[in-house]
């Protein structure tokens, strides 16, 4: 599985050529890039003592990895988890809605829909982590919409979502529960390890 600690060390643009959308990442909110990391590799030391292989979408909390270099990691995996928190009090565990899509504002001709496997996939997914977590399940909220937009008739969905080729979900915990609070980041690993756990035994 792949666990992708949010964000990056810059904010920068880049455009896609395959998609024309901006993939490019940037730093969260205060203290996410160092929360986020350190929760991933909680996280992932307790799946690897259970057996799982899981791959990080970078390689240190400051590296700066777009969101399709992030999704090319994630693609060679079974699913892809991403970690965030919102300053503002937005929770929940997000999955990409059926027809979801994202196209750029420069040409808003290059439609990239979420692909139907993928979208079921995720759903799938998130219902099965969120009981764990204590967090509801929502769609996609958009993000990273520099340069990029929704066609008309489709729902709005993450970037990465329209990316990806696994199931994906993206976990915003609860800032307080995870910023500055080690104690707190080790209960979320623990609750996500059972979750992954959990999905993994009922396939």
């Amino acid at each position: 599985m792949c666990l992708d600690p949010g964000h990056s060390g810059y904010t920068g643009s880049e455009i896609d050529p395959a998609t024309g959308l901006n993939v490019g990442d940037n730093t969260g909110a205060p203290g996410e890039l160092e929360s986020n990391w350190d929760l991933a590799l909680r996280t992932r030391a307790k799946l690897e003592e259970m057996g799982y292989e899981v791959v990080l979408a970078k390689d240190s909390a400051y590296d700066y990895e777009s969101l399709r270099a992030r999704a090319d990691r994630a693609n060679s995996c079974d699913i892809w988890v991403r970690l965030h928190f919102d300053d503002g009090g937005f929770t929940g565990v997000m999955r990409p809605p059926p027809d979801a899509a994202r196209c750029p504002v420069a040409d808003p001709s290059r439609i990239t829909v979420v692909d139907p496997t993928v979208a079921a996939g995720s759903d799938a997914l998130a219902r099965a982590v969120a009981p764990f977590l204590g967090l509801a399940v929502r769609d996609d909220t958009g993000g990273t919409s520099q340069g990029n937009t929704t066609p008309p008739g489709h729902p709005t969905c993450l970037i990465g979502s329209v990316l990806s080729r696994v199931p994906v979900i993206c976990i915003e915990n609860r800032a307080d529960l995870v910023r500055d609070n080690p104690s707190g980041r080790e209960l979320v690993a623990s609750q996500l390890t059972q979750a992954i756990d959990a999905y993994f035994e009922s396939r």
